[in-house]
């Protein structure tokens, strides 16, 4: 009975967790991040959509793109 009720606590936990992350704000497109990005306006600027590849990003209502920055010289934009 004891593993029945602390799995459901856990699996409860979990959820919670997963609601709280859903509702965190978006990211904002930076050419500087170290991985790729697909941002919501053109000129990689608005939101973070995903982290997808350029092909998925067009597919997704992405309206711009670059690859990830090595950090010092900002990623090269291509609107799509």
């Amino acid at each position: 009975m004891r593993k029945f009720i602390l799995t459901i606590f856990v699996f409860a936990g979990a959820f919670a967790a997963t609601i709280a992350k859903a509702e965190e704000p978006m990211a904002s497109c930076d050419e500087l991040a170290k991985v790729q990005q697909c941002c919501s306006a053109r000129s990689c600027s608005g939101k973070v959509l995903s982290n997808r590849d350029k092909h998925n990003c067009g597919n997704h209502d992405g309206k711009s793109w670059h690859a990830a920055s090595d950090g010092v010289t900002p990623a090269a934009c291509q609107n799509l």
